[in-house]
Parts: C-alpha cells; structure tokens; sequence
C-alpha cells in the first residue's frame, strides 16, 4: 500500500536477542510471523502497543511519519511520528531532543507491552519490532474507547446491535463526522435488553 502513496519506502525486520535481522517469512496460524515494515515519510501509522500509557502513546494512537533519525552508521534507529492527538506525548517531547518544541514523538523498536512507566517483566530473549503498522482507517472494534476528531463512518458492512451506535459516538462534534454508504436499517437495538 505505501508504494502507491509514498516515496522512498523504508524496511523494517525484525531484530533477534543478537542483533541481527529475522528475514524469514513463517507462517503459523494464518499469521505471517517476522513479516517486514514498509513505511515511508507520510505514510499513515497506528501504534501496535502501549509505549507509554500515561504519555498518551498507547495501542490505537494512530498519526503520520514525520521523519527518520539515523545513527552514525546510517542505521534507522528511531521514527518520527505526528500523532493526530495533539496531547499525545507531551511528557515525551520535555526530553527529546528531537521532539521539544515540535508536536511529534519518536518511537523505537522494543519488546511486545514494553510500557516506559510500568514495571512490565518482558522476555528479554523476544525479537524487537517497531510498535507501529500502516493504518488508513479502522474498524468500529478497534475505535471503541476512543475519541477522534474527524470520522468517515461506512455503515454498510454494519453486523449487531448497537455496532452503529458505538461508531457513530467516537468523534467530538457532529459537523465532523461523515456518513458513507448509509444503510438506516443496520442501526438497531437488542430489544430484551434494558427494563
């Protein structure tokens, strides 16, 4: 997906306790394990764990790459991301030196929910990845909790009582949100449900 929207598409493997890259492409499960990053300056995002929960930058935050920070051996070792919160990593830009002063974070690749203010006991011995994935929209599954700013709602593929509800209440205020495909007899209620 990136090829068709961004230029300059980076990859990402997976890193092993010794450094070194997992290429391979194993299937387990219908899940391809160790599949490679592509990402791109632009590319939208979301990230994949909670980095910092009380900063903001949890599972579901989702923004635009910004930029990529090397180190001396031309190595990518950090992204920059623009989260589309606004608040969203504000005790992380009082100390990096990337951030301060700007609205973004910058996220590393670490150990699956290897959250920086919580005492997670995580196996030293997995592969780090980055914690992000390419994300042009979600599903009402994946927003619930969440509060956006803008919302483009398809209620065509809607399955369940209330699923239209829970998508429509995500967004702040009602001339951001826009309705796509609208099929009013997807949105009901469970009748036994209630007094």
């Amino acid at each position: 997906m990136p090829d068709r929207i961004c230029n300059d598409i980076k990859v990402f493997y997976e890193i092993d306790k010794k450094g070194n890259q997992v290429k391979s492409c194993q299937r387990r499960y219908s899940k391809i394990l160790h599949a490679p990053l592509r990402l791109a300056k632009n590319a939208r995002i979301m990230i994949t764990n909670n980095i910092c929960v009380a900063d903001g930058l949890a599972n579901g935050v989702t923004g635009r790459i910004v930029d990529f920070i090397e180190n001396k051996y031309k190595e990518i070792v950090r992204i920059v991301i623009k989260c589309d919160s606004p608040s969203a990593g504000t005790l992380h830009r009082t100390s990096c030196q990337h951030c301060h002063n700007r609205d973004t974070v910058c996220v590393e690749r670490n150990n699956e929910n290897d959250d920086k203010y919580e005492n997670s006991s995580t196996d030293s011995s997995s592969n780090k990845q980055l914690p992000l994935k390419l994300s042009r929209a979600m599903t009402i599954h994946k927003t619930q909790g969440l509060t956006v700013d803008e919302l483009i709602l398809s209620t065509k593929d809607l399955f369940g009582c209330g699923m239209g509800y829970t998508g429509l209440y995500r967004n702040k205020r009602i001339k951001s949100l826009f309705l796509k495909d609208l099929h009013l007899e997807k949105f009901y209620c469970d009748e036994g449900v209630g007094g």
